[in-house]
């Protein structure tokens, strides 16, 4: 209904002030019988009432005013009520045919509650006339006025036929309607009768509120559909899930696949270092056989000199013969210069001296300092001497900025070396 009336305020060409009015008075209904929010049942009554009032309609006119008027007195409104009472006998005046049924029980409560004119209040409260569905409102009307004028049995009588002929089933009203009998056997001394309707009325406060609790917990989960934003979240839950568990699997995946990589490269790398040590080790032989006859026939030579200039040669040729080994060996691993990796080409490129380019390359291709004395004719100490001097050769140029060149291995031996600042 709130929305219907959003909707006239916001569309002029849906504004039906009947329609409005008819609104007004149900959004009153509701808030004073249901909701029991009697601040906003006067409010909607008393907008239904101007409605009729602009439509001229005595008959709704009249019984929104009895309306209104009950509503007041229930709040204990005075001043509103005796006003509103004012306007109501001014439209009765105006119109006299419309029934009295309705403002007949707004009077008898407002004589009875607001102006405690008991006779008043009685004279109206006999005028009514109600319908049998009404029967349980007029009774009930009729046990306060006994209550009131001190006939305490009479009341009794009342409220149980109110009880009888009750059509709402509000177990909030069945609570007052058992207090004021359980109040009113208490006055007669009837301890039992009082104790079994204090009972009741106890029960039916306790159904009361938990019959709101319900509906108040139907009107949340209706509100915020409770039941499919739920749903939503465990399916949500449920993707969150599988997105993680997706993921730690294609972690997974990439570290292995990433380590075969690795490992690949490392094999690659390795079988490319032995089939450059076979080249090298080929190519040396192939020296070694080139210059075997020329040895020999200096060493024949040599030998036919006399005893005197024969151990003077041969000392000679010991010594250009180690004096030569480096470069021929140099010379056997330049014929597979090409295959070297780029780090390594430009550090032999810096080094000076056949020796020390030797030993680099040697170092890098995985000999030991003992295998390579044993080709240079030197010693394994020898071998290391000229690895520190090769190691200090590149700390002092400008190569160790590369971080290929600082993990060579010929950089491992010694202490370690610390990049140029």
């Amino acid at each position: 209904m709130r929305e219907a009336l959003e909707v006239m305020e916001e569309y002029k060409e849906a504004r039906d002030d009947r329609l409005k009015a008819l609104i007004c008075f149900y959004l009153g209904q509701v808030n004073d019988r249901s909701a029991f929010n009697l601040d906003e049942a006067i409010t909607y009554y008393q907008a239904a009432v101007d409605l009729e009032k602009s439509l001229e309609n005595e008959k709704n006119l009249i019984s929104n005013y009895s309306s209104l008027l009950v509503c007041l007195v229930k709040h204990g409104q005075t001043d509103k009520a005796s006003t509103v009472l004012s306007d109501l006998d001014e439209a009765l005046a105006s119109f006299p045919k419309v029934r009295l049924e309705k403002t007949n029980n707004a009077k008898a409560l407002y004589y009875l509650y607001s102006e405690k004119n008991l006779d008043s209040a009685r004279f109206y409260a006999l005028r009514w006339n109600p319908s049998r569905e009404d029967l349980g409102p007029k009774n009930h009307l009729l046990a306060e006025l006994c209550r009131a004028e001190g006939h305490i049995d009479s009341a009794v009588f009342y409220e149980t036929h109110a009880l009888v002929h009750r059509r709402e089933t509000d177990t909030l009203l069945y609570h007052v309607h058992f207090g004021i009998l359980a109040d009113l056997y208490d006055q007669l001394g009837n301890a039992d009768s009082t104790a079994h309707y204090a009972q009741l009325a106890y029960k039916a406060l306790h159904d009361s509120f938990e019959q709101k609790t319900e509906k108040r917990i139907l009107e949340l989960e209706k509100q915020y559909d409770v039941a499919s934003r739920e749903a939503a979240l465990e399916r949500e839950r449920r993707v969150r899930n599988v997105a993680l568990l997706l993921l730690a699997f294609a972690l997974m995946v990439a570290a292995l696949l990433f380590w075969q990589w690795r490992l690949m490269r490392r094999n690659e790398a390795l079988r490319q270092r032995e089939a450059l040590k076979d080249a090298v080790a080929k190519s040396i032989v192939n020296a070694v056989v080139a210059t075997y006859s020329g040895i020999n026939k200096r060493l024949g030579v040599i030998h036919n000199l006399p005893e005197k200039e024969r151990q003077d040669a041969l000392n000679s040729f010991i010594q250009e013969n180690k004096t030569n080994v480096s470069r021929n060996l140099l010379a056997a691993l330049e014929t597979n210069y090409n295959d070297l990796p780029e780090d390594v080409r430009q550090v032999d490129a810096l080094l000076d001296g056949a020796q020390q380019r030797a030993v680099f390359i040697l170092t890098e291709m995985g000999f030991g300092p003992g295998e390579i004395g044993k080709m240079l004719g030197i010693s394994s100490s020898q071998v290391r001497t000229v690895k520190k001097a090769v190691r200090d050769r590149i700390v002092e140029s400008d190569l160790t900025r590369h971080r290929s060149i600082c993990q060579l291995q010929v950089m491992q031996v010694g202490t370690p070396v610390r990049k140029k600042e």
